[in-house]
């Protein structure tokens, strides 16, 4: 929680900072800020935005709305806010993990996202690991993938997402596996 209440603090101080550099007439933030959230609801980011939402909402005295606008491993969201006026009322929650895949793998957007996007704080910090099935009997990556490449595997993560296309298309398993092939 010490952690939460941290990056809600440097949030608000982040967006304030920004507020007294605008122009604007009205102190910041006079109306409800819009935070999109490039995923669906009910996910862990949205959970997670959430969470922050209302208590940023509660410090800063205005309501937070989230807006979850999934789709395209989050580049429709990151897409929306890029275009929308830059008045510090539209806020995106993006993991740049997802923006250098998009650019990594050719995604055609229409932004920009070291141009468009200004970093205003890290949200959260967590780790990331990999696991497979004990009866996989692999013990490291270089294993994992030697037996994807030797069994034509397509490996997936949690939520279906190719993790490690070994070849072009669609590879599909020799049959022993149900559903995408996956031992994971």
């Amino acid at each position: 929680m010490k952690t939460i209440a941290t990056c809600m603090r440097a949030l608000a101080l982040a967006l304030l900072l920004i507020a007294a550099t605008t122009q604007a007439a009205d102190p910041y933030p006079s109306r409800p800020i819009r935070w999109v959230v490039p995923w669906p609801a009910g996910g862990i980011a949205d959970t997670q935005a959430r969470i922050i939402a209302d208590q940023l909402g509660k410090a800063l005295g205005q309501p937070v709305v989230i807006d979850n606008r999934a789709g395209a491993s989050g580049t429709l969201g990151a897409d929306f806010v890029a275009s929308a006026k830059p008045d510090g009322y539209t806020l995106l929650y993006i993991s740049p993990n997802e923006q250098a895949i998009a650019q990594a793998i050719g995604m055609k957007v229409r932004y920009d996202a070291q141009k468009d996007f200004t970093p205003i704080t890290q949200m959260l910090r967590r780790p990331a690991v990999l696991v497979v099935t004990a009866s996989l009997n692999v013990n490291s990556v270089a294993e994992l993938v030697k037996l994807a490449k030797a069994d034509h595997i397509e490996l997936r993560d949690a939520e279906r997402r190719a993790l490690l296309p070994l070849r072009r298309g669609s590879i599909q398993s020799k049959g022993r596996h149900q559903g995408t092939g996956s031992p994971l």
